[in-house]
């Protein structure tokens, strides 16, 4: 059935039950809030027929859903464009995904599963996504007039797959990815990124359809993924990332994969490096110099899994440049940096054989020692 709220509120406490909502009819919306709210704080699953609207949301009114799949069926989604979009959003309206309405009437993280497919259009409106989980994941393409949008990606294997534009852009990226597709910015110059630390959030810009990222005030950590050409290894496909402004102490790492690299030349890694390093431009590098980093090669089928040698940018212009003194291994260092493709799971099978490893070592040392003190006797 679907969520109809054209003449009155519809407020569903399913908790862990599935609520799965289709609609009537191809030319209805799943959940039409044109006359009234919407509220459901458990999952949800609704994939919608070819040129069907998922979610429309009438002027002033307000969707809440606390998690579950949201699909469109012709969506394009991360193609940089809206033109069939899942969501549509009149002046005023309100859309939470990933949220649910509390005992004391506040919009709280549900820490759901949140699996969307579609496209995003609002219109003086504003949009709310909450990506908390590890199986949670957005494709798809977000577009605004005079409008809110609010995405917060908070788990290392949470992603985010799209471009935004619009007027105001908040992007929380804790811990997980996001993948740009297309170019993203603020027509208002109000696109905002916190970063929750260089090994814990990423921006992958290493997709052939990556277009220019504009990030109006930049905070915390991150790091930027690029793809190079193997037969030309400085030749860095996608977009540029510019940061116009940036709070004190704010890091950004960036990395590529060693396909194509001859890593015996210092100089074939260092041209790499610096190509990748101009990717990051700086417009008040001059009046603040707040930002710092290392740009870095890894080893990784795809993409940079674990990066083997680094070396310090730094900006003499709008474009980082890396500093050719500071190249080192960090095999040799001590310093290995891992990619986002590495998973609780790897983490965890990597420690327990390091451990396993160390305990073989010292059992085959005290072993070694007594076959020592065995001969020693023998002799005597």
């Amino acid at each position: 059935k679907n969520a109809n709220a054209a003449n009155a509120d519809v407020i569903v406490k399913n908790g862990n039950n599935l609520l799965v909502l289709v609609a009537d009819q191809k030319t209805s919306p799943v959940i039409d809030a044109s006359n009234g709210n919407v509220s459901i704080d458990g999952e949800v699953r609704m994939r919608g027929q070819e040129g069907q609207k998922l979610i429309d949301a009438g002027s002033e009114k307000e969707v809440v859903i606390g998690g579950g799949e949201i699909r469109n069926a012709d969506t394009g989604a991360g193609d940089g464009t809206v033109s069939n979009p899942a969501i549509d959003m009149k002046d005023g309206s309100s859309v939470y995904i990933g949220e649910y309405v509390d005992s004391s009437n506040k919009k709280v993280f549900s820490n759901r599963d949140v699996q969307f497919t579609g496209d995003v259009k609002n219109t003086k409106g504003s949009f709310n996504i909450a990506l908390m989980t590890d199986k949670s994941y957005w494709d798809g393409d977000y577009q605004n007039e005079d409008a809110e949008f609010n995405i917060d990606i908070n788990h290392h294997g949470a992603k985010w797959s799209g471009s935004a534009n619009g007027d105001v852009i908040n992007v929380n990226l804790t811990q997980g990815t996001w993948v740009n597709m297309g170019a993203s910015s603020s027509t208002g110059n109000n696109f905002t990124l916190k970063g929750g630390g260089a090994g814990k959030a990423f921006l992958d810009m290493s997709n052939a359809s990556s277009g220019n990222v504009t990030i109006d005030n930049y905070s915390g950590g991150m790091t930027i993924i690029y793809g190079h050409e193997a037969a030309t290894p400085t030749t860095i496909p996608g977009g540029t990332v510019r940061i116009v402004n940036a709070a004190q102490g704010s890091v950004i790492n960036m990395m590529t994969l060693n396909a194509g690299v001859d890593m015996n030349d210092p100089d074939s890694i260092l041209d790499t490096m610096n190509a990748v390093a101009h990717k990051l431009l700086y417009t008040n590098y001059a009046t603040e110099g707040n930002i710092k980093g290392t740009v870095g090669i890894g080893e990784g089928l795809t993409r940079p899994t674990m990066v083997t040698h680094i070396a310090d940018y730094k900006f003499d212009d709008e474009p980082a440049s890396i500093d050719r003194t500071t190249l080192r291994d960090t095999f040799a260092h001590g310093d290995i940096v891992y990619g986002d493709t590495e998973t609780a799971m790897m983490h965890g099978a990597k420690m327990a054989m390091a451990s396993t490893t160390m305990t073989w070592r010292a059992e085959n040392n005290d072993l070694l020692k007594r076959m020592g003190d065995l001969r020693l006797k023998k002799d005597e």
